[in-house]
């Protein structure tokens, strides 16, 4: 067995478990974030999301799809 990679295996599982307690810790210290309509609100301090714009071809072929409908 190897010594040193057993010690750093060790070493990277204390300081997870560090990890794990601060960000724990942390989340009760802030609490948990409000609610609205059972979803997560978003801080308005975010930007917009770009939305897709389907090309003009895509149009058009859902309007000849509609029209065979009629």
């Amino acid at each position: 067995m190897d010594v040193s990679a057993t010690s750093s295996d060790d070493t990277l599982k204390k300081r997870y478990a560090e990890l794990a307690e601060k960000t724990a810790r942390a989340i009760a210290d802030e609490g948990s974030p409000p609610n609205i309509n059972d979803r997560p609100a978003i801080p308005k301090s975010l930007p917009p999301l770009p939305r897709y714009e389907p090309p003009t071809s895509t149009y058009l072929l859902v309007q000849r799809i509609l029209q065979r409908c009629d």
